[in-house]
């Protein structure tokens, strides 16, 4: 076995493990500690096979990790060198065995041997690049603790600011080193347009695809008694809102501030992942019919906490309590306010608690796309409560529109339209109302125009909006516009670095961009940073197909079916498909599960159909796909190598005349 150095060369590539790079002349790559780890391992085991269990043994430790977590780190190892499953130069794939190095590994002689720990990463950074394998108990223990201190913390109105406690907890850290993973893959960079863009008109949008030189402030999810959470987490999301409507502030997005509940990390370690120059945090005790907040407001540069009071109100004036936090906030860091509209706009008067609390669940569930139908139910019962809630009727128009694309509810459009004209009706600056108006006009209407100045109106109301930002970046790309559209996502990554519904969206604009090794990374991002939705894995088995990967293809398709919940005796069905004729076989299956089934989405029909080069069946279940209200399903998935065979084909393009079409630029490997 060779003896591996500090720096060893792979075929024509240099590797530096210590700096987590491999290079080429001027091309240079960073790469995961795992994945350095994993290059290690097969590297010094040269041209041997490596099985899997020896490498969970030696870059995993024996810790207990799905047989994904390999695959994924052998794509992207695969992917830094430029390699293929199918044609591979450098790794190739055993089947029942392992995996071994094709090229040749040379070390220079007098170097000492290396042993690279892939949790370390550094040497001197162990515990800030921790992986979040093997932690998961150890990380339960620390949140019993830590929530027991802060409920004691809340009822006692005593709660100190985060910069004073100095124990970091292996959940903590687990955050840090999945933020320092994605700064190595360099997933937190500017997407960088391949060609000059036309500058975009959206507000604070930079040609370079930045948000600007502003201030920038994360509201940390606020904490309370089991009792209180909803509220807490309602009150944190609101104030982030209120905040989010000033021009000259960047306001992280729920989802990042998200990832640091009941996190230990002291305050300067959370603002430098986020990138904020503050932080706010607090506590909420409801009782009685009142709610009171305890608000800090923190400076991590210089350790100053600029901002410490009491708020207390009636529950019924809960909004007027928000908008009295934000308000402070404003003050205490400078921020000029040219008027109180941003502060009136869905945060003044009265509100019914029970609407309120309704509206509270609502929210969460819409915000993590879980069971639309139960939050649109929610949103319904709270109008009926309180007419007069504007933010309700906004949220179930949001619900609504968002219920026709994750689950075909019939006549979701005509809802939301009414939902929206209600909303708007009480309340014509209430940005998430112009957003979902702008999403109701692409999905419904194919209103190009129309839809992009509703986008532009939100972001104007509201420039701290990453959802604004995301849902416009899809308009773009859908129209082919995809330099615009990719400088727009980057917004939305910039305000909300750490969501995996932004990480897939972004993969999703590079792909249709056709940047496949780009997508490729942020797809398996947004699965890193566990995202709850299915649709990522899809497009991630489209992108690999572009590649030439049949196998990752394969496996994509294979989480994604797992992910929804298929028996087993289906899944084993699958398997068999697959291993007798690959992607095809796959096809084959799809189109017979989808027969017996009652499915609601004829595109995936259309898909399969096309597949299997079934084109008379394919161009009718298309021509259902269009007349059953869901051209954004065919406007997104007519990118598919599956029809990549009809694009010239004079019935197809009569069938799909008037839409922005999509075509490669070159065929597919």
């Amino acid at each position: 076995m060779p003896r591996l150095q500090q720096l060893f060369t792979v075929g024509d590539w240099t590797v530096e493990p210590d700096l987590l790079e491999v290079r080429r002349g001027s091309t240079s790559r960073r790469l995961e500690p795992k994945v350095m780890a994993l290059l290690v391992c097969l590297a010094a085991r040269a041209p041997q096979v490596v099985s899997r269990g020896e490498i969970l043994e030696e870059v995993w430790e024996g810790r207990a990790v799905v047989d994904e977590t390999v695959t994924r780190a052998v794509s992207l190892l695969r992917q830094a060198f430029g390699d293929a499953a199918q044609n591979p130069t450098y790794i190739e794939t055993i089947p029942t065995k392992g995996y071994r190095l094709l090229v040749a590994v040379a070390t220079p002689a007098e170097a000492a041997p290396l042993r690279f720990d892939a949790d370390r990463g550094h040497g001197e950074v162990d515990a800030e690049t921790e992986t979040r394998d093997g932690v998961a108990q150890d990380a339960e223990d620390e949140r019993a603790e830590h929530r027991t201190e802060h409920r004691d913390a809340e009822h006692q109105e005593t709660k100190q600011p985060r910069a004073s406690r100095s124990s970091v907890s292996r959940r903590s850290v687990a955050v840090a080193a999945l933020v320092a993973s994605l700064l190595a893959l360099g997933l937190v960079a500017t997407l960088r347009p391949t060609s000059d863009a036309t500058s975009p008109t959206l507000p604070l949008l930079q040609g370079d695809g930045s948000a600007g030189d502003r201030a920038a402030i994360a509201v940390l999810p606020f904490t309370a008694a089991p009792d209180d959470a909803m509220l807490a987490d309602g009150l944190t999301d609101e104030i982030i809102h209120l905040l989010s409507r000033m021009a000259d502030l960047r306001v992280v997005s729920r989802t990042s501030s998200m990832r640091f509940r009941d996190s230990t990390l002291p305050v300067a370690e959370i603002a430098r992942t986020l990138r904020v120059d503050y932080l706010l945090e607090g506590s909420v005790l409801a009782t009685d019919g009142r709610v009171r907040i305890h608000a800090q407001l923190v400076r991590p540069a210089d350790d100053e906490t600029l901002l410490s009071e009491r708020y207390e109100h009636e529950l019924v004036d809960v909004l007027t309590l928000q908008r009295d936090v934000a308000r402070d906030v404003a003050q205490e860091i400078r921020v000029p306010l040219d008027s109180d509209g941003w502060l009136r706009s869905g945060a003044a008067g009265s509100v019914d608690p029970e609407a309120y609390r309704l509206y509270l669940r609502a929210s969460s569930l819409l915000k993590d796309r879980r069971d639309m139908g139960l939050a649109v139910s929610l949103f319904e019962r709270s109008v009926a409560l309180d007419p007069e809630f504007s933010l309700a009727w906004a949220g179930l128009a949001e619900a609504e529109l968002l219920g026709v694309q994750y689950l075909s509810r019939p006549r979701g459009h005509e809802r939301a339209a009414r939902a929206l004209g209600e909303a708007l009706a009480l309340d014509d600056r209430l940005a998430r109302a112009h957003s979902a108006m702008g999403l109701l006009l692409l999905s419904r209407d194919q209103d190009w125009d129309a839809s992009e100045r509703s986008f532009e109106r939100a972001i104007e109301l509201a420039p701290s909006d990453s959802t604004a930002y995301q849902w416009t970046s899809e308009l773009l790309s859908l129209a082919g516009r995809h330099n615009e559209a990719l400088a727009a996502v980057e917004v939305a990554l910039d305000l909300d670095p750490l969501s995996p519904l932004v990480h897939a969206a972004a993969g999703q604009r590079l792909a249709a961009a056709e940047r496949y090794e780009d997508a490729e990374r942020r797809l398996l991002a947004a699965e890193e940073l566990g995202a709850r939705f299915p649709w990522h894995l899809r497009e991630l088995a489209l992108v690999r197909m572009r590649l030439g990967d049949e196998d990752g293809a394969i496996d994509a398709r294979r989480r994604q079916m797992r992910r929804k919940d298929f028996s087993e005796v289906e899944l084993d069905a699958f398997e068999q498909a697959v291993a007798d004729e690959g992607m095809r076989g796959f096809w084959r299956w799809f189109r017979a599960y989808l027969d017996a089934s009652d499915d609601r989405y004829p595109m995936r029909r259309a898909e399969a159909a096309a597949a299997l080069g079934l084109d008379d069946e394919a161009l009718t279940w298309l021509e259902s796909t269009l007349d059953a209200d869901q051209d954004l399903w065919f406007l997104h998935a007519q990118r598919s190598p599956a029809f990549d065979a009809l694009r010239h084909d004079e019935r197809y393009l009569a069938l799909v005349a008037g839409y922005p079409l999509w075509a490669p630029s070159s065929p597919s490997p």
